[in-house]
């Protein structure tokens, strides 16, 4: 899979400084349930990031044509996305964009994909033009409050990405973008459907605190 910057912002320096601590912080995470950087050049005539390619379906296009996922395959997928993100977060990286179009089924695995928001997590105020914030209903409360992110705002988004994956459905509703972030903010979401094996797990890891929500350690272990 190859992600090249856009042709009007190639001769921003910033953009390729982007990109390239991008590549810095992709090289250091490995696991079978990320998509894996193998080759880069954020500073030639044409930057580029090539990952490796998992040949099947988003999260998002999976539960449309197939529906929700159920019983121990749900188990499956929600471990092997915490695992994904505990590769990352032992790292010292945050995502900052799970969500169901940024995760794919290799077979019935999760493989987390699309770090174009990924950054180092002691650099937490790296921002520039075009540096997009994540998409509403899965990004975390505190980040529409304009706080840094922090691995407890991935493991909010994990928590609803999960949610979609069980029920078909974003846990925060669908509408406006205004709409849908303020039901974030005030942790006003919908989980009927989620199996009642993973429901408190979930519903704690959507609290609007990120204090109350366990660590991405405790999420593999669970």
């Amino acid at each position: 899979a190859l992600k090249v910057l856009r042709p009007h912002i190639i001769g921003d320096d910033e953009a390729r400084a982007r990109l390239a601590q991008e590549v810095a912080s992709l090289s250091r995470v490995r696991s079978p349930r990320i998509a894996e950087i193998v080759d880069a050049d954020p500073w030639g005539e044409t930057p580029y990031v090539a990952t490796r390619y998992v040949p099947g379906l988003s999260l998002h296009e999976h539960v449309r044509e197939e529906g929700p996922i159920t019983g121990a395959d749900l188990r499956w997928f929600a471990a092997g996305l915490a695992e994904a993100l505990a590769a990352v977060h032992d790292v010292g990286v945050l995502h900052r964009d799970v969500k169901p179009s940024n995760v794919l089924l290799e077979g019935r695995s999760p493989v987390l994909i699309d770090f174009g928001l990924a950054r180092l997590a002691d650099d937490p105020r790296l921002t520039g033009t075009g540096w997009l914030l994540g998409t509403p209903g899965y990004l975390a409360p505190e980040i529409l409050y304009g706080e840094d992110a922090t691995p407890a705002s991935d493991v909010h988004s994990w928590a609803a990405t999960v949610v979609f994956a069980a029920t078909g459905r974003p846990p925060f509703g669908r509408g406006p973008a205004m709409a849908v972030m303020d039901r974030v903010r005030r942790g006003e979401h919908d989980l009927v459907g989620v199996p009642e094996d993973v429901l408190p797990l979930l519903r704690q890891c959507l609290a609007p605190d990120p204090a109350d929500r366990p660590g991405t350690g405790a999420l593999v272990t669970t």
